[in-house]
C-alpha cells in the first residue's frame, strides 16, 4: 500500500542545487512510500493568469536513483527572503529544516505536453534537474503524525526501489529523455538583459512566479553573431558620394539609427555636382562593391539563419526528441539553399536597376521573413494535429470521469444502504431488549400481586374456619342437649 508522508496534494517547499543556494525554486513536494519503494516528486507550478496556475514540470527523484544512506535533515542555514518563507509556512510556529538528497544521476523530468514551452525559464529549471545534490527546505510542521515515518526514511541505509508512477500520472504527463534534454544549452548564472527589450536595462529573474533568485544570461542566443563588418566597411568606403542613385548599398553605422537615404534639400544644394572622373571611378568600383556585398550577405545568412531558426523552434514549438532529431536539421538544410538562391537572385536583379539601393539589413530581414513564414506554417500544422489529439484525449478522459462518477454514485448508495441496515438492526435489537425488560417487570408485578392476594385469601380463610368451628361446637352442644332425657319431676 502506497503511503503519503506529507499531504496528498503536496506542500510548498524551496528547492535549490547544493552548489548554488541562491538558485531557489518554489515547488510542491510529495513523498510517496511503500515499504522500500520511495519517490520524491517535485512539481513546479506556472502562473497562467492572476487566478489560474497549471503544473509546468515535475521532477521525480526515484528510490533506485538515491545514494543509500545519503539523506540527512539539518536546520535552515541559508538566506531566504521573508516572502519566500511565508509561502512555505504552515499555520502556527514554523520549524524550517533542509533535506539533503544525493542522486546517482540526474532525476527524471516529466511535463504536460500541451503546456510545455522550451523557453529560458525551462532551461534554467534544467539546471536544477541536472543537479545530483539537491536541498529541499520546508516546514516540518507539515509532517504532523508522520514525523516518525519521515525519520525512518532518512535513517534507512538500504537501497530504495523505484515507485512506479500511477497510470493517471503517465496519461497526463510525458517523460522527457535526457538524450534530448542534453541538447538544450545550459545557462550561466549571470545577469541577463531581456531579449525582448535589448538595451532597456531590465534584468529578468530566475522565474516569473517563483521565489527570488539570481538572474541568468543566455550566452548562446543573447550575444550577436559575428557580422562581416570588414567587408561591409569596404563596401561603405567604396561607395560613391552621389546621392541620387547608386548600385552600392548605403553605409550605416550599426550602432546608430538608420536615416533615410535621400538627403534634405539643404544638403542637395550644398553638395557640389560630381565630376566625370568621379562618376567613372564610382562605375568601376560598383561591380567590386556589389560582389563584396553579396559575399557579406551570404556570410551573414550562413551565420544567422541556423541560430534564428533554432531559437524560433525552441521557443514556439513543444519540442520532443523526435522533433529535435528528425525535423530540426531537415528544416535548416531545406530552407537555407532556397533562401540563399532567392537572396542572390534579388541582389543580381538589382544590378540593372539604377534606383535600387540594396542594404544588408533589408536583404537579411527578407531572408529571415521567408524562412520564418515557412517555419510558422509547419508549426501551425503540428499544433493543429496536437490540438486534435488533445481533443480526443479530453473526450476519452470525460468518458472515464463519467464512468468513475457513476461507480462512485453506486458505491455511495450501497454505503448508505449498509449504514441504514446497521441502524435498523441496532434499533430492532434495542426494541427486543426493551420488550424483554418490560416483560420481566410485568412478571414481577403479577407475582407480587398474587402474593398479596394469597396472603389476603389466607387471612380470610382462617377467619372463616374459626367461625365455622364455633358454629359446629354450638351445634354439637345443642344436639347433645336434645339427646339427654328430661328428668321426671316426680
Amino acid at each position: 500500500m502506497v503511503k503519503t508522508v506529507l499531504r496528498k496534494t503536496g506542500v510548498d517547499v524551496l528547492v535549490y542545487p547544493a552548489h548554488d543556494a541562491s538558485a531557489q525554486w518554489l515547488c510542491s513536494l510529495k513523498i510517496l512510500r511503500s515499504n522500500l519503494q520511495l519517490t520524491f516528486s517535485l512539481q513546479h507550478i506556472r502562473s497562467v493568469s492572476n487566478e489560474r496556475e497549471i503544473p509546468y514540470v515535475t521532477l521525480r527523484y526515484e528510490g533506485d536513483n538515491l545514494v543509500p544512506g545519503s539523506m540527512s535533515l539539518k536546520d535552515l542555514d541559508i538566506n531566504v527572503s521573508p516572502g519566500s518563507l511565508s509561502k512555505i509556512t504552515r499555520q502556527g510556529a514554523p520549524e524550517f529544516q533542509t533535506l539533503f538528497i544525493t542522486l546517482k544521476q540526474p532525476c527524471s523530468v516529466w511535463y504536460q505536453e500541451q503546456d510545455l514551452n522550451i523557453d529560458m525559464n525551462f532551461r534554467r529549471l534544467l539546471t536544477l534537474a541536472r543537479a545530483t545534490q539537491v536541498c529541499i527546505c520546508f516546514d516540518t510542521q507539515w509532517l504532523a503524525e508522520n514525523a516518525a515515518m519521515f525519520q525512518e526514511i532518512i535513517q534507512i541505509s538500504e537501497q530504495f526501489a523505484r515507485l512506479p508512477p500511477t497510470t493517471r500520472f503517465t496519461q497526463i504527463n510525458t517523460k522527457a529523455s535526457w538524450s534530448f534534454l542534453a541538447f538544450i544549452p545550459a545557462v550561466e548564472p549571470r545577469a541577463r538583459v531581456s531579449s525582448e527589450e535589448p538595451g532597456s536595462g531590465i534584468v529578468s529573474s530566475i522565474e516569473d512566479t517563483g521565489p527570488e533568485a539570481p538572474p541568468f544570461e543566455d550566452v548562446e542566443y543573447d550575444n550577436p553573431p559575428p557580422y562581416v563588418n570588414v567587408s561591409y566597411a569596404q563596401v561603405s568606403v567604396k561607395r560613391s558620394r552621389r546621392t541620387d542613385s547608386s548600385l552600392t548599398p548605403d553605409a550605416h553605422d550599426p550602432k546608430r539609427p538608420r536615416e533615410h537615404s535621400c538627403p534634405s534639400p539643404e544638403t542637395e544644394r550644398a553638395t557640389p555636382a560630381p565630376s566625370l572622373h568621379a562618376e567613372s571611378t564610382a562605375s568601376s568600383s560598383a561591380t567590386v562593391a556589389v560582389d563584396l556585398f553579396q559575399e557579406a550577405v551570404t556570410s551573414a545568412v550562413n551565420e544567422l539563419l541556423p541560430h534564428v531558426l533554432e531559437k524560433e523552434l525552441l521557443e514556439k514549438e513543444l519540442l520532443r526528441e523526435e522533433l529535435w532529431k528528425k525535423k530540426m536539421t531537415p528544416v535548416v538544410m531545406e530552407v537555407l539553399p532556397q533562401v540563399l538562391k532567392e537572396l542572390l537572385q534579388t541582389t543580381s536583379a538589382g544590378h540593372d536597376d539604377s534606383t535600387h539601393h540594396p542594404t544588408l539589413s533589408t536583404e537579411v530581414e527578407r531572408a529571415f521573413t521567408s524562412a520564418h513564414e515557412s517555419c510558422v506554417q509547419e508549426l501551425e500544422e503540428t499544433l493543429d494535429q496536437r490540438v486534435n489529439s488533445a481533443s480526443i484525449e479530453l473526450e476519452e478522459h470525460s468518458d472515464e470521469i463519467r464512468v468513475d462518477l457513476a461507480t462512485y454514485k453506486e458505491d455511495c448508495i450501497a454505503s448508505c444502504n449498509d449504514h441504514l441496515n446497521e441502524i435498523k438492526a441496532g434499533f430492532d435489537q434495542g426494541v427486543v431488549e426493551r420488550v424483554k425488560d418490560l416483560e420481566n417487570i410485568a412478571d414481577m408485578v403479577v407475582l407480587k400481586a398474587m402474593d398479596r392476594l394469597n396472603e389476603h385469601f389466607d387471612h380470610i380463610g382462617t377467619q372463616t374456619v374459626r367461625k365455622r368451628g364455633d358454629v359446629l361446637i354450638a351445634s354439637e352442644q345443642s344436639q347433645r342437649a336434645r339427646s339427654l332425657p328430661v328428668p321426671d319431676g316426680s
